[in-house]
């Protein structure tokens, strides 16, 4: 029944079994009948957090777009419409409910997001390096230059985060056609890559104080 359970529902099977164990000293229901309602079983948004990261790495087309407003703003996201998660930015959010049918409206600036604005202009990104394997498909072939698209997007850097994957162009030297081999269009090779991140927002003194002398002002 495992067995049949990870071939259809795939990589939530196990997931699901876990829940389905904690209940089976609950004897409402016969077992028979218990099991039958196993794939409707309700799951944390931590657990189908963590099924989508390991349905991206399996390489399944998890994301499609959906479209909403963002602030009023008429826009399509990238959504996981089965486990109810969104792509903010790099960010992904799950949802309290399940599969994921609309998603009308969201609504991210707060009141004084003005003043935030100007806030967040004086502040000096902070970045990190993350080291990533990543699998790319050749999309084209030259005498001279080779083209990658990664298999899947969006990727995901382990931390409840994903990071969009560009494509990889190469022109091609006598070095890089011996490393390369014959590669035809479909064909799928693993890249080591060094991406930077955005880990939030740093301050300056100055840069605060001048934010502070500006909303006391507009403030006064």
């Amino acid at each position: 029944m495992k067995t049949i359970d990870a071939i259809v529902l795939g990589r939530a099977a196990k997931h699901l079994w876990r829940e389905m164990r904690k209940r089976r000293y609950v004897l409402m229901n016969p077992a028979s009948s218990a099991y039958m309602i196993l794939p409707h079983l309700y799951l944390s948004r931590e657990v189908r957090s963590q099924i989508v990261m390991e349905e991206i790495a399996e390489g399944r087309e998890v994301w499609t777009e959906m479209p909403t407003t963002i602030d009023g703003q008429e826009t399509k996201i990238p959504a996981c419409r089965r486990w109810g998660a969104i792509l903010l930015g790099e960010r992904m959010i799950v949802l309290d409910q399940y599969p994921l049918q609309e998603l009308k409206s969201i609504n991210l600036s707060p009141p004084d997001a003005g003043r935030t604005d100007g806030i967040l202009a004086l502040a000096k990104p902070i970045t990190a390096e993350r080291k990533i394997i990543a699998k790319y498909r050749v999309t084209s072939t030259s005498g001279t230059r080779i083209s990658f698209a990664p298999v899947q997007r969006q990727h995901p850097l382990g931390d409840g985060t994903v990071t969009d994957l560009a494509d990889i162009h190469v022109n091609l030297n006598d070095k890089l056609r011996e490393d390369f081999g014959n590669m035809n269009v479909g064909d799928e090779k693993e890249f080591s890559l060094t991406v930077t991140v955005l880990v939030g927002y740093q301050m300056s003194p100055a840069s605060a104080n001048g934010a502070t002398q500006r909303q006391n002002g507009a403030d006064s």
